[in-house]
């Protein structure tokens, strides 16, 4: 009997929705504000340093687009749809700026705007147990690292480094996330390739002394590290 009522009050607010234009209300904002999101690695509103990213549109109009710094947040657009690529300036800071939308057929709706973050990233080694290598340059020979894009955080003088769980290129609802794959090199052939993710390169040091510089390419920026056995 309770799950009768409850399917019975459920049933009258649906109605009730519906008569008071609830619905209507809903499907006109889908269709009149340029809503949108830029959530490049699908949880924070920001990309990262030569990231490119196809803005997520969440209404049905016409959408026209504007950066308020296009030589930072560099913004290229293809029929309703907007490309953003951060392009920081200092590769070692990360810089806030903001993307606007506007409804490109009625000039009365109010534009939205978002911050979108471009954010500085680097290059880090993890041990097997997943611990940050204080010293890339004293490696255990004969051992196994992980190499990983991190996200550079804190300050000048403290700054904090989080590991970037995924990096996209786009959201489709048919298709769902479009992932990004860092490209990675090694300067010496002593290291060798273990495995990689999208993010990551596992790496076996060798049985001497060597160094050996680590490139990671993400569209035009790249980040080295300099890594060593002692």
């Amino acid at each position: 009997m309770k799950k009768l009522l409850s399917l019975a009050t459920l049933a009258l607010v649906a109605v009730s929705l519906t008569s008071c234009g609830f619905l209507n209300y809903v499907g006109t904002a889908l269709a009149t504000n340029p809503e949108f999101q830029v959530k490049g690695d699908g949880s924070n509103e920001g990309i990262y340093n030569g990231q490119t990213y196809r803005v997520t549109k969440t209404a049905t109009c016409n959408y026209a687009w504007e950066s308020a710094d296009p030589s930072i947040l560099v913004l290229k657009t293809s029929g309703n749809d907007a490309y953003v690529t951060g392009k920081l300036t200092n590769a070692e800071k990360s810089y806030t700026s903001k993307l606007t939308a506007r409804n490109a057929d009625d000039a009365t709706i109010t534009p939205v705007s978002h911050e979108v973050i471009i954010n500085a990233w680097t290059l880090k080694v993890y041990d097997a147990a997943g611990n940050l290598v204080s010293n890339a340059t004293q490696l255990a020979r004969s051992n196994t690292y992980v190499i990983k894009m991190v996200k550079i955080g804190g300050s000048a003088a403290n700054p904090s480094y989080t590991p970037v769980p995924k990096l996209l290129g786009g959201i489709k609802l048919s298709a769902g996330e479009e992932n990004i794959a860092l490209s990675y090199s090694l300067s010496s052939s002593a290291y060798s390739k273990v495995s990689s993710t999208d993010l990551t390169l596992t790496i076996k040091t060798p049985a001497k002394a060597a160094s050996c510089t680590v490139t990671a390419k993400l569209g035009d920026v790249s980040q080295k590290l300099s890594i060593a056995t002692k």
